[in-house]
């Protein structure tokens, strides 16, 4: 029994010289598994910091769009406001020059002021020749009848030199912008090109990219003054043009639609309503006396005048 006993503990000692590798081994591949562990939370960690930040850079674009689409809504509800009160104070001029008395026929259909329109219109119905000559000048913010009709003169060359400036600052802008691409592309294409890029060349070509982008922001200022003035000058065309529209143009003639490319001949077709307007107020009794009298006195009274 004795024999039986040693034997099973020298078993169990040879045993136990095994079990110490053994077990080592699985420290360190307990070790190992931490390690992995706490590079996994690590990751974790990280992921849910750029995720964090990318919720606040998401929340701030959100608000960035927000604000913009805010101020495109106001700036879109002035303009509309703006509109409505231009619409309203047209209406209510057009309410005084033609409202008061059965001076001037309504405008029809196919005046200027809403599009294509009828060949001819009726003749005009007038009581006096006063409220003819003070209607015409009134249409025109003009004192006579000559400055009336002069005023006409110099504005076709007025609207011709505006649309070559127009045209001569959109030319401009583009060949500036055309030079501001091809300057960036040169800059790209210096940045790009490795060692046989100096820095000098580099610093020339951001030079001349950034003397093409000043000469591109003047001439876009530039374009803007002048698209201002052709804004103004479009807007009393249409003015004159609505104002006038009543009057008849000579026979044969239809009234042109006004638009950008036809603010010269809607200008032209004004001039010749004033002028068949004055020639029929001409041929009504005391009309020749009543012009002259307006010719040369700017304050005429017109009430002093009796009526035909």
């Amino acid at each position: 029994i004795r024999r039986t006993y040693e034997q099973v503990l020298d078993k169990m000692r040879k045993e136990a010289l095994g079990f110490d590798p053994h077990i080592r081994t699985l420290e360190e591949a307990l070790a190992a598994k931490g390690g992995e562990r706490d590079a996994v939370g690590g990751t974790h960690r990280d992921a849910q910091a750029r995720k964090e930040a990318a919720k606040q850079e998401l929340a701030a674009v959100e608000a960035r769009v927000a604000a913009e689409r805010a101020q495109r809504d106001a700036t879109l509800s002035k303009h509309r406001t703006a509109v409505q009160t231009l619409g309203d104070a047209n209406k209510a001029l057009l309410a005084r020059q033609f409202g008061t008395g059965a001076v001037l026929p309504a405008p029809a259909a196919g005046s200027p002021a809403q599009g294509e329109g009828s060949a001819q219109q009726p003749a005009l119905q007038v009581s006096t020749p006063e409220q003819a000559v003070r209607v015409l000048c009134e249409a025109t913010a003009t004192a006579s009848v000559s400055a009336m009709l002069d005023r006409l003169l110099p504005q076709q060359a007025e609207y011709r030199n505006l649309a070559d400036m127009q045209a001569k600052a959109s030319r401009q802008v583009s060949e500036l912008a055309q030079e501001v691409a091809e300057a960036h592309a040169a800059l790209e294409d210096l940045r790009g090109g490795g060692r046989g890029t100096t820095q000098a060349a580099l610093d020339a070509a951001q030079a001349r990219l950034h003397e093409a982008r000043v000469a591109a922001d003047a001439a876009q200022e530039v374009y803007n003054q002048v698209l201002q003035v052709y804004v103004g000058v479009r807007s009393g065309m249409e003015h004159l043009a609505t104002m006038l529209a009543p009057l008849p143009l000579p026979p044969g003639q239809l009234p042109v639609p006004l638009s950008d490319d036809t603010l010269g001949d809607v200008l032209a077709q004004c001039q010749l309503r004033l002028t068949a307007a004055l020639a029929f107020v001409q041929t009504m009794p005391k009309a020749a006396a009543l012009l002259e009298g307006i010719l040369h006195n700017p304050d005429y009274a017109f009430s002093a005048t009796p009526g035909s």
